[in-house]
């Protein structure tokens, strides 16, 4: 489960998002691949090999379309 703090501090960041973007980000949410952390303020996600990423950047990534 997502601690809800987490949740809020995304809801801005998902609406500068495209609508491509915002279904992989929906599937990051809900995956269990990932694990979602609130890193010095900022929403971050943490693999399952253990690195870091910024959210918005890794969606970004992934989508390949800006």
């Amino acid at each position: 489960m997502i601690n809800q703090s987490i949740l809020l501090k995304l809801q801005p960041k998902l609406e500068l998002l495209n609508s491509k973007q915002r279904m992989i980000a929906t599937d990051i949410i809900t995956s269990n691949r990932y694990t979602l952390i609130d890193h010095f303020g900022e929403v971050c996600i943490e693999t399952e090999a253990g690195e870091l990423f910024k959210f918005v950047d890794f969606v970004r990534s992934i989508c390949k379309c800006s």
